[in-house]
């Protein structure tokens, strides 16, 4: 399996039940410490909204995008985002980044961190009135005595880039289609603020340079609610935290990452597991909080009930799973660092630690750095405890948005939850 194949068979579901084109933009690259891909995909109803947001490399392509499957165009560092690989770098006077924003909201700037535009009170900054009036982030590379050190360049800038635009045709195997929940047969026109900016996230997530990104100062691992979390989760909670569509998404990937006939931990399991029930492993063992909810997942061959916050150790001897699986979870953990050495301890040699989020939590129960992030800073924030604990090799990520929600959904919102992955193998 390579990352390139990772969400290979998502198409079927993605075409299936949807009775319009779907175009798929697959941007991939490659870091010191792995591989990434990060999918977008967009109704034909909602692509003129895209296309002005997309380099003008590629946009009048794409406009004009015809019978053709795919276009895949390599670039050299810096082409994709014309600025010949030139980074525009700028110093700003430390007055001039605005510290208090709002009421009780205090920021603090950090090294290699991106903070939205509107927090930079300078006329140096080259930037349109649009783009000032946005959300459009800019990264601190370096903190001075008086001044600042921004960086206004596309992160992918030092980067070779790979982009595949991709048409798929709607599918009508009814089959297939009774097998997924409902889908809008039309998306409706999105506004602009609810269309994922394919060019806003990927690179975020890499160091600026080889030095790490300070996601650790200001006290990062504090959570609003210090109580005890099996007191929090005593109560059964019988929900998913993402949608049907999302659901099927991360079962995909999972599908992708998860080799057959392994033995499986899934870490702060629930009622799901997210992993394909035709799956032939092993055997699965799901660690949780609450033992009504871990009864009620299907999956699960054996239930631990154990407070990880609490008791770091994990209850396992040494090198007995092939796979740990970290759902919709990580951003509950007060020690990280003590975690990612505890799995690296029960995973064999080779063996696969797999970290997987959207964009809902619980915001009191979520450490304070993970509240305070862009979702691509989030899977930054995730490698950089991979790096650290230095007992795994190839950090890879993948991010999927744009899906329709399935229409019976019950939330009134256009768009599918997003898939946020990083995995990385025990060396």
């Amino acid at each position: 399996m390579t990352l390139y194949s990772v969400g290979a068979g998502l198409k079927n579901v993605l075409g299936t039940g949807i009775d319009e084109v779907t175009y798929s933009l697959s941007i991939r690259y490659e870091s010191d410490y792995g591989l990434h891909r990060d999918d977008l995909y967009i109704q034909k109803n909602n692509l003129p909204a895209v296309v002005e947001t997309l380099p003008a490399a590629i946009r009048n392509d794409l406009e004009t995008f015809g019978d053709e499957p795919s276009k895949t165009y390599d670039y050299i560092k810096g082409k994709l985002f014309n600025n010949d690989h030139k980074a525009q770098t700028i110093a700003i006077a430390q007055e001039d980044f605005i510290r208090h924003p709002g009421h009780n909201i205090d920021i603090e700037p950090r090294y290699g961190r991106f903070y939205p535009a509107t927090l930079f009170n300078s006329e140096k900054l080259p930037l349109s009135n649009s783009v000032r009036t946005r959300t459009i982030p800019i990264r601190i590379i370096d903190l001075m005595y008086k001044e600042l050190l921004v960086c206004t360049s596309h992160p992918l800038c030092d980067y070779n880039t790979t982009l595949t635009i991709e048409r798929l045709e709607p599918q009508h195997d009814t089959q297939t289609a009774a097998a997924i929940a409902e889908a809008p047969s039309a998306m409706p026109l999105l506004g602009a603020g609810q269309i994922p900016d394919f060019l806003t996230g990927p690179g975020m997530q890499l160091r600026y340079g080889d030095k790490a990104t300070d996601f650790f100062s200001d006290n990062a691992f504090q959570r609003a609610d210090e109580t005890v979390d099996s007191d929090f989760y005593s109560q059964a909670r019988h929900i998913n935290h993402l949608d049907e569509a999302a659901q099927r998404q991360l079962k995909a990937v999972y599908n992708d990452l998860i080799p057959g006939y392994s033995e499986i931990l899934d870490l702060m399991s629930s009622i799901n597991s997210h992993i394909d029930e035709r799956l032939e492993s092993e055997k699965i063992t799901g660690l949780g909080l609450n033992e009504e909810e871990l009864a009620a997942n299907p999956l699960l061959d054996e239930a631990v009930i154990h407070d990880i916050n609490q008791q770091q150790r994990l209850p396992f001897e040494d090198a007995s799973f092939d796979i740990v699986v970290c759902s919709l979870s990580i951003e509950y953990i007060t020690r990280p660092s003590r975690l990612f050495d505890e799995v690296a301890r029960v995973l064999r040699p080779g063996g696969r630690f797999i970290i997987s989020f959207s964009n809902r939590w619980f915001p009191t129960k979520a450490v304070q750095v993970w509240n305070n992030l862009h979702d691509f800073e989030r899977i930054g924030l995730v490698m950089e405890h991979f790096i650290a604990s230095a007992h795994f090799g190839d950090i890879n990520t993948y991010s999927l948005r744009g899906i329709p929600r399935p229409a019976n959904d019950r939330h009134n919102i256009p768009l599918s939850d997003p898939i946020y992955v990083v995995w990385a193998d025990r060396e």
